[in-house]
């Protein structure tokens, strides 16, 4: 759950400004999730905005082998996007998101290689 927790960090510092080459990101997140998480900071880079804020993660394990961890999540967002000029863009406040994440063992480290946004409400665990 560490790396989980982790890549989520990660992302918003790789936000504050837009890095998507950012060593963090590759560092925390693999596969699918990490090809996913750089196209998001990539296209603020290119709008010129930035991300301030933070996700509260609130996993639970689902199923676990030796090489990849199952995990549902109500993650709940507060973060605030600006534009170039400063101005609110996009504002997340308390917001909870449904999650089917898969985090993998990569060569001995734990890296999330998954993010699955699900429709269904939900609340934390």
């Amino acid at each position: 759950m560490a790396a989980y927790r982790e890549s989520w960090a990660a992302t918003f510092r790789a936000l504050d400004p837009p890095d998507p080459e950012s060593p963090d990101l590759a560092e925390t997140l693999t596969g699918e999730a990490l090809s996913e998480t750089v196209n998001i900071v990539a296209t603020r880079e290119r709008l010129g905005h930035r991300v301030e804020g933070a996700i509260e993660p609130h996993p639970v394990v689902v199923s676990a082998t030796a090489t990849e961890v199952l995990l549902d999540d109500c993650a709940i967002e507060n973060s605030v996007e600006y534009d170039g000029a400063g101005a609110v863009v996009d504002t997340a406040d308390d917001a909870a998101f449904n999650y089917r994440v898969t985090v993998v063992d990569e060569d001995g480290a734990w890296k999330v290689a998954k993010f699955e946004r699900r429709e269904e409400p939900c609340e934390p665990a």
